[in-house]
């Protein structure tokens, strides 16, 4: 049983991965300068808008490229960072 479950959270993580490795080649990845990810977090209505769409573009690095280097924790003490601290 425990086999069962570490292959099926593998898979999981793999097909996470896999979906976030596609989005890299989409709009939804903000790609070359700090210029890009200020112009488009202007483009967006709302803070939740600009909050998750930087959380994506963290987790394409951190989950579809496995560069543990981007990782960064969403919240310190149950306070969620601001959009400028991401």
């Amino acid at each position: 049983m425990a086999k069962d479950k570490s292959m099926a959270n593998a898979s999981e993580e793999f097909i996470d991965g896999m979906y976030y490795w596609n989005m890299y080649f989409s709009e939804a990845c903000w790609k070359d300068d700090f210029k890009v990810v200020e112009k488009n977090l202007r483009r967006l209505k709302s803070d939740a808008k600009r909050y998750h769409a930087l959380k994506e573009n963290i987790l394409i690095r951190v989950k579809g490229f496995g560069w543990d280097w981007c990782k960064h924790p969403w919240s310190n003490k149950g306070k969620k960072y601001t959009i400028q601290q991401l």
